[in-house]
Protein backbone atom coordinates (compact mmCIF):
# COMPACT_ATOMS: atom_id res chain seq x y z
CA UNK A 1 0.00 0.00 0.00
CA UNK A 2 1.13 3.57 -0.65
CA UNK A 3 2.30 5.68 2.27
CA UNK A 4 0.44 8.94 2.85
CA UNK A 5 2.00 11.99 4.51
CA UNK A 6 -0.44 14.61 5.80
CA UNK A 7 0.99 18.00 6.70
CA UNK A 8 1.37 21.65 5.89
CA UNK A 9 3.39 22.90 2.95
CA UNK A 10 6.00 24.83 4.95
CA UNK A 11 6.44 22.46 7.90
CA UNK A 12 10.05 21.26 8.17
CA UNK A 13 9.14 17.97 9.86
CA UNK A 14 6.87 17.14 6.94
CA UNK A 15 9.74 17.85 4.55
CA UNK A 16 12.07 15.67 6.65
CA UNK A 17 9.60 12.77 6.61
CA UNK A 18 9.14 13.12 2.85
CA UNK A 19 12.92 13.19 2.35
CA UNK A 20 13.30 10.11 4.57
CA UNK A 21 11.07 8.05 2.27
CA UNK A 22 12.53 9.50 -0.93
CA UNK A 23 16.05 8.49 0.15
CA UNK A 24 14.81 4.92 0.57
CA UNK A 25 12.92 5.03 -2.74
CA UNK A 26 9.57 4.36 -1.07
CA UNK A 27 6.61 5.85 -2.97
CA UNK A 28 4.79 8.53 -0.99
CA UNK A 29 1.56 10.44 -1.48
CA UNK A 30 1.63 13.88 0.14
CA UNK A 31 -1.60 15.57 1.18
CA UNK A 32 -1.71 19.20 2.30
CA UNK A 33 -3.71 19.41 5.54
CA UNK A 34 -4.83 22.98 4.97
CA UNK A 35 -5.94 22.58 1.33
CA UNK A 36 -7.45 19.08 1.25
CA UNK A 37 -7.47 18.06 4.91
CA UNK A 38 -8.19 14.65 6.39
CA UNK A 39 -11.42 12.88 5.53
CA UNK A 40 -13.60 11.51 8.31
CA UNK A 41 -12.54 7.93 7.58
CA UNK A 42 -8.83 8.80 7.48
CA UNK A 43 -9.09 10.65 10.79
CA UNK A 44 -10.85 7.65 12.40
CA UNK A 45 -8.18 5.25 11.07
CA UNK A 46 -5.38 7.44 12.45
CA UNK A 47 -7.15 7.83 15.81
CA UNK A 48 -7.59 4.03 16.05
CA UNK A 49 -3.91 3.46 15.23
CA UNK A 50 -2.75 6.01 17.83
CA UNK A 51 -5.29 5.11 20.49
CA UNK A 52 -7.08 8.45 20.87
CA UNK A 53 -7.70 11.80 19.25
CA UNK A 54 -5.65 13.50 21.97
CA UNK A 55 -2.46 11.96 20.53
CA UNK A 56 -3.04 13.99 17.36
CA UNK A 57 -3.18 17.37 19.10
CA UNK A 58 -0.08 19.55 19.29
CA UNK A 59 -0.24 21.26 22.68
CA UNK A 60 2.56 23.64 21.59
CA UNK A 61 0.59 24.90 18.58
CA UNK A 62 0.34 28.62 17.88
CA UNK A 63 -3.45 28.48 18.26
CA UNK A 64 -3.45 28.10 22.07
CA UNK A 65 -7.14 28.99 22.43
CA UNK A 66 -8.15 26.33 19.93
CA UNK A 67 -6.17 23.70 21.87
CA UNK A 68 -7.95 24.74 25.07
CA UNK A 69 -11.32 24.50 23.29
CA UNK A 70 -10.38 21.01 22.12
CA UNK A 71 -9.52 19.91 25.66
CA UNK A 72 -12.94 21.05 26.88
CA UNK A 73 -14.85 19.42 24.01
CA UNK A 74 -16.88 16.26 24.67
CA UNK A 75 -15.31 12.95 23.57
CA UNK A 76 -17.89 12.27 20.84
CA UNK A 77 -17.37 15.73 19.27
CA UNK A 78 -13.55 15.72 19.17
CA UNK A 79 -13.23 14.16 15.70
CA UNK A 80 -15.52 16.79 14.20
CA UNK A 81 -13.55 19.50 16.02
CA UNK A 82 -10.25 18.22 14.56
CA UNK A 83 -11.75 18.17 11.06
CA UNK A 84 -12.73 21.84 11.46
CA UNK A 85 -9.40 22.93 13.02
CA UNK A 86 -6.43 21.20 11.32
CA UNK A 87 -4.02 23.86 12.64
CA UNK A 88 -3.81 22.08 16.03
CA UNK A 89 -2.84 18.70 14.57
CA UNK A 90 0.72 17.45 15.08
CA UNK A 91 2.57 17.14 11.80
CA UNK A 92 3.41 15.06 9.85
CA UNK A 93 0.77 12.37 10.06
CA UNK A 94 2.25 9.36 8.26
CA UNK A 95 -0.22 6.62 7.38
CA UNK A 96 0.47 3.20 5.91
CA UNK A 97 -2.79 1.25 5.74
CA UNK A 98 -3.95 0.68 9.31
CA UNK A 99 -0.62 1.86 10.80
CA UNK A 100 -0.01 5.52 11.58
CA UNK A 101 2.51 7.75 13.31
CA UNK A 102 2.40 11.41 14.25
CA UNK A 103 5.43 13.69 14.22
CA UNK A 104 8.79 13.00 12.63
CA UNK A 105 9.84 9.50 13.74
CA UNK A 106 12.16 7.86 11.21
CA UNK A 107 12.06 4.08 11.17
CA UNK A 108 8.75 3.70 13.03
CA UNK A 109 6.25 4.08 10.21
CA UNK A 110 6.15 0.44 9.15
CA UNK A 111 7.95 0.90 5.84
CA UNK A 112 11.66 1.17 6.38
CA UNK A 113 11.63 0.18 10.05
CA UNK A 114 14.53 -2.17 9.30
CA UNK A 115 16.78 0.74 8.30
CA UNK A 116 19.38 1.59 10.96
CA UNK A 117 19.56 5.20 12.13
CA UNK A 118 22.29 7.37 10.66
CA UNK A 119 25.48 7.42 12.69
CA UNK A 120 26.97 10.88 13.35
CA UNK A 121 30.05 11.39 11.22
CA UNK A 122 28.86 8.90 8.61
CA UNK A 123 29.15 9.91 4.97
CA UNK A 124 26.00 11.88 4.19
CA UNK A 125 26.23 11.88 0.40
CA UNK A 126 27.77 15.32 0.04
CA UNK A 127 31.42 15.86 -0.77
CA UNK A 128 33.46 17.31 2.09
CA UNK A 129 33.55 21.09 2.28
CA UNK A 130 36.61 22.67 0.69
CA UNK A 131 38.84 24.61 3.03
CA UNK A 132 39.22 28.30 2.54
CA UNK A 133 42.48 29.19 0.79
CA UNK A 134 44.14 32.47 1.49
CA UNK A 135 44.54 34.86 -1.42
CA UNK A 136 48.14 35.48 -0.43
CA UNK A 137 50.19 32.82 -2.17
CA UNK A 138 53.75 33.57 -1.07
CA UNK A 139 55.43 33.90 2.31
CA UNK A 140 54.34 36.64 4.63
CA UNK A 141 56.37 39.76 3.91
CA UNK A 142 57.61 42.53 6.20
CA UNK A 143 57.19 46.12 5.31
CA UNK A 144 60.33 47.20 7.07
CA UNK A 145 63.69 45.65 7.88
CA UNK A 146 65.54 45.88 11.19
CA UNK A 147 67.99 48.30 9.56
CA UNK A 148 65.32 50.62 8.19
CA UNK A 149 62.39 50.69 10.65
CA UNK A 150 59.21 52.03 9.10
CA UNK A 151 60.64 52.11 5.58
CA UNK A 152 60.66 49.64 2.76
CA UNK A 153 63.99 47.95 1.99
CA UNK A 154 66.14 49.40 -0.73
CA UNK A 155 65.89 46.35 -2.93
CA UNK A 156 62.70 45.60 -4.78
CA UNK A 157 62.07 42.47 -2.71
CA UNK A 158 60.72 42.35 0.78
CA UNK A 159 62.82 40.95 3.59
CA UNK A 160 61.68 38.15 5.78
Amino acid sequence: MNIQIFGGGKNFDVKKAERYFKERRIPVQRVDLFEKGLSKGELRAVCLALGSAEALVDTAAKAKETVIWFQHTAEEDREAFLLEHPEILRQPIVRNGAQATVGYQPGESGAGADCPPRVPGEYSGRPPRARHRSRRRGPRLRRSSPENPGKRPESGRHVR
